[in-house]
């Protein structure tokens, strides 16, 4: 086989494998994390009896690459590990939105993004009081321990706020593993 011959077959073989990755379905709901979970894929944790509760937010649109989903697995991992307590007992919650479904269009607006991303919101009685966008998880999705740390970082700041907020001050430590509360 000539040199020719054997580099259109290879492209021909890149081309048929582009289409078929391309049509087949993949699912985009991960593994709750939490208590409840909606259709969407959205994941939300009981809401704690009284007080603030913090929510990570991941916004996302229906097409995601892999980096995007790997966001959102690293935000999982440091909720399941360091914040295991807070999610247990309703204190955080993690949402996974699709923006790109009409009825989650709003948040576009509301917390004024302008692309997929971690916000921490400090919600009260069911509305957002306070809130940070995290644009830098993009460029630390690919250093899991910078990425890891300044999520953890962002989460304890801000579940402070969320408990300073509730007059439990001082009570807002991420435990430092899985069993802790």
């Amino acid at each position: 086989m000539s040199a020719k011959r054997w580099l259109q077959f290879v492209l021909g073989l890149v081309v048929i494998a582009a289409v078929a990755v391309m049509l087949i379905p993949r699912s985009e709901t991960a593994a709750p994390i939490s208590a409840t979970s909606d259709v969407s894929g959205s994941v939300a944790a009981p809401l704690p009896a009284e007080g603030p509760q913090l929510v990570a937010y991941y916004f996302h649109g229906t097409q995601r690459c892999a980096t995007c989903l790997g966001i959102e697995r690293q935000i999982r991992e440091v909720l399941e590990r360091d914040f295991a307590g807070a999610l247990r007992s309703g204190r955080v919650a993690l949402r996974s939105i699709n923006t790109d479904e009409p009825e989650n269009a709003h948040y576009l607006q509301d917390f004024q993004l302008e692309y997929g991303m971690l916000v921490l919101a400090v919600e009260e009685d069911g509305r957002v009081v306070d809130f940070e966008a995290v644009p830098e998880v993009w460029d630390l999705a690919h250093d899991e321990e910078a990425f890891h740390r300044r999520v953890k970082d962002g989460l304890s700041e801000w579940l402070a706020r969320a408990e300073t907020l509730s007059g439990n001050a001082g009570t807002a430590k991420p435990s430092t593993d899985a069993t802790a509360s």
